[in-house]
């Protein structure tokens, strides 16, 4: 073959092969130019938010009326009348019952005639003392006149010194008989041991009257009666369990009792805001505040070391189904923030060198590194102090440091983030438990 020939034909070969290569090349340079960019890694995000932020102190605790009594009566007696059922509202010494008072009017009636008796017989004695008494003063002055009598005699030689002897023994005799009579102006009075006898029957006689008031079992309180363990006819001792015949508590106005840790107690102060729920409650929060912090603490427990401090909330129910005697749990508000910019917790980055950072996710679905200070946390969110981040921005959760600035991503919740740019959460709380 001539060369020529093998020129011709290897000259078409290496004409085709330029024509695939610039064919690959440009295609490939197409790629670039035109082509979607292929994100890097799928990051879930959510938004920074205008929000309040609490940190609250969670405690657990019974809810009680502010104020009860346990009413009974100090006598055994059959009850005659119940004039109240459970769920009355009642007036402070409003008659819950009446008992049979047939026993004591029998005993006030003795009582009654003996007191009488002694009076009367106090009254006999006394008249009789004082006929005595004036026939003692009369003897007396007839005496002292024939002692003065007998003593002229004897200066003048009539008489001996026997007889006036024996006269100034008889004058004596009827001046100690006088002073033996208890007298206040001419008057003859009871003795001491006269008059305490008649005083401690009288005041028998009165404690018996007033014990008709106690016939007459009344509420010491304004409230609603929430037990009635006593039946008509039965006696007042013969109650429900041995439970009180009544008990009476002011539902209207509700208090918690509460006890905080002593690692805790440092953060609370009368005049805080409390937020209650319970079960009977369902998802809504009841106000309350710090009503009360006792002086002293208690053992948390018999085996614990720990010291606890009981703490008087007080409840602002309004129309909440909030029932004395349940349990719930209290928030005691120690520290807010409101409208604050605040960012997911689960969003915070720290950087390895002491500080903190985010990482945002900008509107080319691009990753940017930002520095920010973080202040008061909350359960979700976290308020930020510093930092170029402005509201619904799209914010990286549980970011490390392996990501890079500027790294292209797609978003794993992309949909779900116009719903929450609209609807703004319930404001963020952290809490401390305190069980």
């Amino acid at each position: 073959m001539k060369v020529s020939e093998i020129y011709r034909k290897n000259k078409k070969k290496v004409i085709f092969l330029v024509v695939i290569l610039v064919s690959l090349g440009g295609y490939g340079i197409y790629r670039q130019l035109y082509s979607t960019p292929v994100p890097q890694m799928t990051v879930p995000v959510d938004l920074s938010k205008k929000l309040d932020i609490e940190q609250t102190i969670s405690v657990n605790g019974n809810i009680v009326p502010s104020q009860s009594a346990e009413v009974n009566s100090i006598y055994n007696l059959e009850i005659k009348e119940i004039r109240v059922k459970e769920g009355d509202y009642v007036k402070r010494n409003q008659i819950l019952a009446v008992l049979d008072s047939k026993s004591i009017m029998q005993e006030l009636t003795i009582s009654k005639k003996q007191l009488e008796l002694a009076s009367l017989n106090l009254s006999e004695t006394l008249k009789k003392s004082q006929e005595s008494y004036n026939d003692a003063v009369l003897n007396l002055e007839n005496l002292s006149r024939s002692l003065e009598n007998t003593k002229a005699l004897f200066e003048a030689g009539s008489a001996s010194q026997e007889e006036v002897i024996q006269a100034e023994k008889i004058y004596k005799s009827a001046q100690i008989m006088v002073d033996s009579f208890k007298v206040s102006g001419g008057k003859v009075v009871a003795t001491a041991a006269q008059s305490k006898s008649i005083e401690v029957q009288r005041a028998t006689y009165q404690k018996q009257l007033s014990s008709l008031d106690d016939i007459e079992i009344k509420s010491p309180i304004d409230g609603t009666v929430t037990r009635v363990n006593v039946s008509l006819g039965k006696f007042a001792g013969d109650t429900l369990n041995r439970e009180p015949m009544f008990i009476i508590e002011d539902i209207a106005n509700l208090k918690m009792d509460v006890k905080v840790s002593e690692y805790d107690i440092s953060q609370i102060i009368e005049g805080q805001s409390v937020k209650i729920s319970s079960d009977v409650t369902g998802d809504l929060m009841v106000d309350g505040l710090v009503a009360r912090i006792s002086p002293s603490g208690e053992k948390k427990d018999a085996v614990s070391s720990e010291m606890v401090i009981p703490v008087e909330i007080k409840i602002f129910k309004g129309k909440a189904r909030l029932i004395s005697g349940v349990s719930a749990r209290a928030l005691i508000v120690v520290e807010s923030r409101k409208n604050v910019l605040g960012v997911p917790v689960d969003s915070i980055l720290e950087d390895g060198a002491g500080g903190y950072r985010v990482i945002k996710v900008d509107e080319n679905n691009m990753l940017r590194l930002i520095d920010v200070k973080p202040g008061l946390e909350g359960d979700f969110y976290i308020e930020l102090v510093s930092g170029d981040i402005k509201e619904n921005e799209r914010l990286v959760l549980s970011p490390d440091l392996s990501m890079k600035d500027g790294t292209l991503v797609a978003l794993a919740n992309e949909e779900n983030l116009d719903n929450e740019a609209v609807l703004q959460g319930p404001p963020a709380v952290v809490r401390q438990e305190n069980q």
